[in-house]
C-alpha cells in the first residue's frame, strides 16, 4: 500500500522529534507508564494535512458505516511507534478517541514502516474474558511487511509480540466515524 520511499520518509519524519516511553490508557483521558505491559517508545505527531492525505488514499479500504456511525476521516493525532530488541505491547484493547459526542474513532489503523527485524508480529485473540490469552485463543498472527496497512476494530484483543532483533517502526492513527441523529 505504501512504497519503501514513503515508509523511509515517515521514519525520517519521526526522528525529527524525540521518542519517549509509550504510556498506556488507564481510563478516560488518563494514562500511565506501565513497563510490565508496554515498553516501546513513541512520538505523538498532530497533522490535519497528513490525516486528509492518508484518508483520501485509504478511503476505499474503510467501511462507509460501522455500528450505525458514518465514516468521517482519520484522527489527526498520529503515533510513531519504535520497538527495539525485547520491546513489546502485551495483549490489550485500543481505546477510542472521542472528539465530541458525535465524532469518535471506531477502528485502529497501523502502517508498518519497515520489516528489517525479527519477531514483532501483531497477534489477534478470540475473546476469552482475560487479558492473558493462551495460544489456543489465537485468531491470527500478522507478520509485518514494509508498507502494509492493518485496520481493525478497537475492541479486538491483540498484542505486539516482542521484537527479537532489529528495530520495528509503525505509524498508527484512528479511523473516525460520526453519528447523526435522525
Amino acid at each position: 500500500m505504501f512504497n519503501s520511499t514513503e515508509c523511509e520518509q515517515f521514519i525520517e519524519r519521526s526522528h525529527q522529534f524525540a521518542y519517549e516511553a509509550a504510556l498506556i490508557n488507564t481510563g478516560y483521558k488518563q494514562s500511565e507508564l506501565r513497563l510490565d505491559v508496554r515498553n516501546n517508545q513513541r512520538v505523538i505527531y498532530d497533522s490535519f494535512e497528513l490525516a486528509d492525505e492518508l484518508f483520501e488514499r485509504l478511503r476505499p479500504l474503510l467501511p462507509a458505516s460501522l455500528n450505525g456511525w458514518d465514516l468521517a476521516g482519520l484522527n489527526e493525532r498520529f503515533r510513531f511507534y519504535l520497538y527495539e530488541n525485547g520491546q513489546t505491547f502485551k495483549p490489550h484493547y485500543d481505546a477510542s478517541f472521542e472528539k465530541n459526542d458525535w465524532l469518535s474513532s471506531q477502528l485502529s489503523l497501523l502502517i508498518y514502516l519497515n520489516d528489517e527485524f525479527e519477531g514483532g508480529e501483531t497477534i489477534f485473540y478470540r475473546e476469552s474474558g482475560m487479558l492473558r490469552p493462551c495460544k489456543e485463543t489465537q485468531l491470527a498472527l500478522i507478520k509485518p511487511t514494509q508498507g502494509q496497512v492493518l485496520i481493525f476494530e478497537h475492541q479486538q484483543l491483540h498484542e505486539g509480540a516482542p521484537v527479537l532483533s532489529g528495530r520495528k517502526y509503525v505509524l498508527r492513527t484512528d479511523v473516525m466515524y460520526s453519528y447523526k441523529c435522525a
